[in-house]
């Protein structure tokens, strides 16, 4: 990807950053007709939803699949593109139990099989859950969907309000192996989030669009449909350009000043699908930010950040009888240590993980005959070994300074090493059919991507934070005029399909086009109806 024309001393709209949420916006503005100029300081398109080959296999750099697809392609197809998904299922293994994570009618029938001791409470948990949602969707019907108002307590909402999912679950449940195969189907590694946040993410996936998909070819695939739309409409892409800073005039965003000096001005206003925190402390400069957005980044806790290993494999996984392409692998039903151990930056010895297999599905991304195996781990970015970093290396919001050093090289594919052990309880013997490793960590995604501290989903809104009509990020309008937010620490919150949508809610705020109705939920397309 290259521009067309030389850079210009003002547009009309300026985009931080090729992510998703930036790329959308950049569509939908050129569509309209405005000159419009993207720059992403690193050199590929795309952010976390960017993939890469290493001899052969296409490799995705986070992103294994995507929910709400069908929503997300409409955008697309709205700009003139295609992207080809195939739906996937997903399941959760345990020691003794293995549950397909489909439907919740299905969970439901499912788990009270496993547990017909616990019949009636599977029943009131879920029925409490739909109805909670539903209630919250059918407020949404009236256009106000972007605002994701949480703080009105009537009928359902009322119990669950101001508990984390963890509360909920372990006060629903006497069976303790219920209660961590349900918690693991829920946001399975952030305890102390909002349990209204899990409930309405499980419904949302599993009942009103049910089709969690993979994208074929690659992920890439989706930044570059947003990308052709917003050539054929005459936009220009600037890669390997830094922004370092947001002019403020007046109150108001008026263009942004490049790494190398170099001023550019903004017409209408500037769309950063930058990290948020960037985006304010250091772009924007905290003297100019109203007094709410900056406690809220105060307070605010953040989702913790990965660690990714892509194999490619001289096997065909489709010989092996894989059958399904994520699972959720868990060695023990103390799914909580593990998690209170990250946080303390500790792996443990009975850590889970995330295992994807893409190329059952879509062979193309590998030689004939191999295969690719995609393995996930939430982790601490601030490990208490701060990930063996020589001394000399900081990160100073744009860019890395000094040498990560032979150590940490040493320490990531130690912990690599101990995910593929883990792998070949799945698979046995599969380490000696890796032909390619590629590991990415949270400093990897820092890095890359800038998202402050290499976090994987944005904010971790909490419990009590959801009582505040603040919706589940910062907001898409700033409080400074002519700035926008199109990424996933904007109140639509994570996500391709949600942040895709961010970038067409700030592309239509900007051309002051009617926004209510981009994010509004038709009942009548739930593909579960009823209970």
């Amino acid at each position: 990807a290259t521009a067309r024309n030389k850079l210009k001393s003002e547009y009309d709209a300026i985009i931080i950053g090729a992510g998703l949420g930036g790329l959308s916006c950049a569509a939908h503005l050129a569509k309209e007709g405005l000159s419009v100029a993207v720059f992403e300081q690193f050199y590929n398109i795309g952010g976390c939803c960017q993939s890469f080959k290493r001899k052969g296999f296409l490799f995705d750099a986070s992103v294994h699949a995507i929910f709400g697809a069908n929503e997300m392609l409409k955008i697309i197809h709205e700009l003139g593109e295609s992207v080809t998904l195939k739906r996937v299922e997903d399941r959760v293994i345990f020691p003794e139990h293995t549950l397909l994570v489909d439907t919740i009618p299905q969970m439901r029938a499912d788990l009270k099989k496993l547990f017909p001791h616990e019949a009636q409470n599977i029943d009131n948990y879920y029925k409490g859950l739909v109805d909670t949602v539903e209630s919250l969707l059918l407020r949404f019907r009236s256009g106000e969907t972007y605002k994701t108002d949480l703080s009105i307590r009537f009928g359902s909402f009322y119990k669950y309000f101001g508990k984390t999912t963890w509360q909920v679950i372990d006060e629903s449940f006497n069976d303790p192996k219920l209660k961590a195969i349900i918690y693991s189907t829920q946001t399975g590694f952030m305890p102390e989030r909002a349990w209204m946040f899990s409930a309405y993410h499980i419904y949302m996936e599993r009942n009103f669009y049910h089709d969690t998909s993979q994208v074929m070819v690659s992920t890439q695939e989706i930044p570059n449909a947003l990308f052709r739309a917003f050539r054929r409409y005459n936009g220009e892409l600037y890669l390997k350009t830094l922004v370092k800073k947001i002019r403020i005039e007046d109150g108001r965003a008026v263009g942004v000043e490049l790494a190398d000096g170099t001023y550019v001005k903004a017409k209408y206003g500037v769309v950063s699908n930058a990290d948020a925190k960037l985006t304010f402390e250091k772009m924007v400069g905290l003297e100019h930010v109203d007094k709410d957005t900056t406690a809220k980044m105060s307070r605010w806790l953040l989702t913790p950040s990965f660690i990714i290993v892509n194999l490619g494999l001289d096997i065909d996984l489709n010989k092996y009888g894989i059958d399904g392409a994520n699972l959720g692998y868990f060695v023990n039903y103390d799914v909580l240590d593990m998690y209170k151990a990250l946080r303390e930056g500790i792996l443990p010895d009975d850590f889970w993980m995330g295992i994807s297999f893409p190329t059952i599905h879509d062979p193309s991304r590998a030689p004939a005959g191999k295969s690719i195996i995609f393995l996930l781990l939430p982790i601490s970015y601030g490990d208490k070994n701060n990930w063996q970093l020589d001394a000399s290396f900081c990160f100073d919001g744009f860019s890395a300074l000094g040498e990560k050093g032979k150590k940490y090289f040493e320490f990531k594919n130690n912990i690599a090493e101990k995910m593929i052990q883990r792998l070949e309880q799945v698979i046995p013997d599969v380490s000696s059919h890796i032909i390619v490793k590629d590991v990415i960590t949270p400093v990897s995604f820092e890095t890359i991507t800038l998202n402050h501290k290499g976090t994987g989903l944005g904010w971790l809104l909490q419990a009590r934070e959801l009582k505040v009509d603040q919706g589940l990020g910062l907001p898409i309008i700033t409080s400074i005029k002519g700035l926008y937010l199109s990424n996933a620490w904007a109140n639509l919150s994570c996500g391709c399909y949600a942040t895709i949508t961010t970038g067409k809610i700030a592309a239509y705020a900007m051309l002051e086009k009617d926004i209510s109705q981009i994010y509004s939920y038709k009942w009548e397309n739930r593909y579960v109806k009823g209970w």
